[in-house]
């Protein structure tokens, strides 16, 4: 066993067995770079990262590769989850090396840390050859490979300073998001663009937004046709629930098996507001299975949500979610067979296929691709079948039953504060919408664990496990938590959370606030290997720290009056300006920032004698109102929230006081009126 064998982290553990010598990230392995004067290389992953685990298969279980790397370097890994500060720069470097990036990270640095040679995933044989060059090319042209190194460290650093300019913004990124979005929409199956096809969750919920004020169906017509396709398709698990990481091919069909929290999470959020926006039951459908699959699953015994689920079980990729032809029949007898093909598409020969190079590659790893195996899709049925119906309930039960005996794939069972920020907030938001209580539940149960067992000295952790927390929390943690503690109070009223959410946000302030830019940095700099203190506004699979903050703070700021809150959104805008005008299919998340503070909202106080949850959601929540803010009249929360002082019942019923800006008009108790009026008043 090498030294990962003390790291709590799953990706980590699983090489801990490797004739490699790695070490974590850290001053240890630098120390030794430096007294041995050897380069570092670097491979950065994660658990559930299928070609990650070719690679080790490939390579670094391999007795020839670990001789090279433990003669000539100093290998480190790292679980990029855990450290996405770490990610960031190496990720950063190679993209400005090669034009792309990925996982398996591939890189290899100065002893210092600079990086000066990378990649992703390399075949035995080539990487060995590569290693081979990197060694000499070292020993005899240092001086050039540090003068290089230098180079890249300065681009990147310019690279950052490119946003420190700041420009006033205006609505023009929001159309221009529009029509980039429905240029780029897929009419026959929904989604943007071609294969391979990501979940869109943040760019389905700003479209649903510019299209309520621009009046626009086709963007609705977008909407809809991504939601549809995604819940019908084989990204989709009919069986267990939930959602894999992607579609390999245009037609959502063929997915890359692992699952993600974030996504799901994301994912919930989207189906949620596009039932506000629709009415369609196969949304809430959609809702139900993948929540019911979360607290199944992926929720801790203490509440934390799990960060994963792997693609691959057996040395294989999606052996625990396909189904050959020959086993459905042994499992329905013939007429349950019949009743099964009107749902589910199948084919004898299966229709998921393994490219004969992928195949090979995987083959060299140990792993093998499963044979005439299908992918179960719902594209020709002609609706979304649903649970309600128990033909089709029946069916999927003896599919659970079979499923349940096979081995499952590995579970990432981390818990980062980030990710389980946003699946809290998708909890809050679908008990809003639907009124189920074990949802609200579920998120209150993971919001005390993270508050509770991942701070330490007043600080938000990184991760746990084991019993254990490591890092201090980044920006996307903290935003990531503040963003469900808001979604939380919403749902419940409970004035515990929005406290909770005020002072993470006066934590992450003192952390992460640029003073002299302005904006905040990814990491609080304490760290003095990592080289790089930078600032992310660009959306990828999770928000950027910087996006979900500048949507925090106007929310915080409309509930508080705080104004200063709002400033800061607007210094972050002001940032971003030039970039989202240049490139706003990049800032799906800042659009939401961008589209609120560009217009009207409201501020909605209930005053109530009865648990608000009961009375208020099931008269409001089919409203779609994302430019509303709703608090309960709280004497004690007034000391956060002043406009909540003096706000009460008439003779025990419940009052709806519509304010803005703080200024209130005369308080209501006809929630249909309010939420007429929430759903009609024009925004910008």
């Amino acid at each position: 066993m090498n030294r990962l064998s003390k790291e709590i982290s799953p990706y980590l553990l699983q090489h801990a067995h490797n004739p490699v010598d790695w070490y974590p990230w850290g001053e240890e392995a630098f120390t030794r770079a430096r007294t041995e004067n050897k380069p570092i290389f670097l491979s950065i992953g994660y658990a559930t990262c299928h070609w990650c685990h070719v690679m080790e298969g490939d390579s670094f279980e391999k007795t020839d590769v670990a001789a090279i790397l433990n003669q000539y370097f100093v290998p480190v890994k790292v679980d990029r989850e855990e450290r996405p500060d770490v990610d960031a720069i190496y990720m950063r470097a190679v993209q400005a090396m090669n034009q792309r990036g990925g996982w398996p990270l591939s890189a290899v640095l100065t002893p210092d840390g600079k990086p000066f040679w990378g990649g992703t995933f390399f075949q035995r044989d080539q990487f060995k050859q590569i290693l081979g060059r990197l060694a000499e090319v070292w020993k005899n042209k240092q001086e050039d490979i540090e003068d290089s190194a230098f180079e890249l460290m300065e681009h990147l650093k310019m690279l950052e300073d490119q946003v420190a300019e700041e420009k006033e913004f205006d609505t023009k990124p929001l159309k221009g998001f529009l029509e980039r979005e429905l240029k780029a929409y897929d009419p026959e199956w929904g989604g943007f663009g071609g294969a391979p096809k990501f979940p869109p969750a943040m760019s389905l919920m700003a479209l649903m937004r510019i299209a309520r004020y621009q009046k626009d169906d086709q963007a609705i017509k977008a909407v809809v046709g991504t939601l549809d396709g995604m819940a019908r398709g084989g990204m989709r698990d009919h069986v267990g629930g939930g959602f894999h990481r992607y579609s390999v091919d245009a037609t959502w069909l063929v997915p890359h098996f692992e699952k993600m929290l974030y996504d799901n999470a994301l994912l919930t959020l989207a189906y949620a507001e596009g039932y506000q926006v629709t009415r369609s039951d196969e949304y809430r459908e959609v809702v139900a299975t993948t929540l019911h699959y979360v607290m199944h699953d992926m929720q801790s015994p203490e509440g934390g949500y799990y960060s994963a689920e792997d693609a691959d079980s057996e040395k294989t990729e999606g052996k625990f979610y396909v189904w050959t032809l020959d086993e459905l029949k042994k499992i329905f007898n013939a007429e349950e067979f019949e009743q099964f093909q009107r749902y589910f598409t199948v084919e004898e020969k299966g229709n998921f296929h393994v490219d004969r190079r992928v195949e090979e590659l995987e083959e060299a790893a140990g792993m093998k691709a499963v044979q005439q195996a299908n992918i179960l899709h719902q594209q020709k049925a002609p609706r979304l079948a649903t649970l309600a119906d128990p033909n089709y309930r029946m069916l999927i039960e003896k599919l659970q039953k079979v499923r349940e005996k096979r081995i499952r794939p590995l579970r990432d069972d981390k818990i980062l504060a980030a990710w389980n920020g946003l699946m809290i907030g998708a909890m809050a938001k679908a008990h809003k919408v639907f009124g189920a209580e074990a949802w609200l539940q579920s998120a209150q149960r993971a919001a005390h664990f993270v508050l509770n067992a991942m701070r330490k000295e007043g600080r938000l952790q990184r991760s746990h496990r084991s019993g254990q927390t490591r890092f201090n929390a980044y920006l996307e943690d903290y935003a990531g938590m503040i963003f469900g503690l808001i979604e939380l109070y919403e749902a419940s009223f409970d004035s515990q959370w929005l406290r909770a959410a005020f002072e993470l946000q006066t934590k992450q302030d003192e952390l992460f606030w640029d003073e002299i830019n302005g904006a905040y940095f990814d990491h609080d700099g304490e760290d003095g290997t990592v080289l790089l203190r930078g600032k992310d506004f660009l959306d990828n699979a999770t928000p950027a720290g910087n996006s979900l903050s500048a949507w925090n703070l106007l929310r915080l700021s409309a509930m508080s009056g705080v104004l200063e809150q709002e400033a800061r959104a607007a210094q972050i805008l002001r940032k971003t300006a030039d970039l989202m005008e240049r490139f706003p299919g990049s800032f799906p998340m800042m659009m939401l920032a961008l589209d609120w503070i560009s217009g009207q909202h409201w501020e909605v106080v209930i005053a109530t004698d009865q648990p608000a949850q009961d009375l208020v959601w099931p008269d409001l929540s089919p409203a779609f109102s994302p430019h509303a803010v709703f608090l309960r009249a709280d004497e004690s929360l007034t000391d956060i929230c002043p406009a909540l002082s003096g706000k009460g019942t008439r003779k025990g019923r419940t009052l709806y006081y519509l304010c803005e800006k703080g200024s209130c008009q005369q308080p209501t108790d006809d929630a249909e009126l309010v939420r007429r009026m929430l759903q009609d008043t024009p925004h910008i």
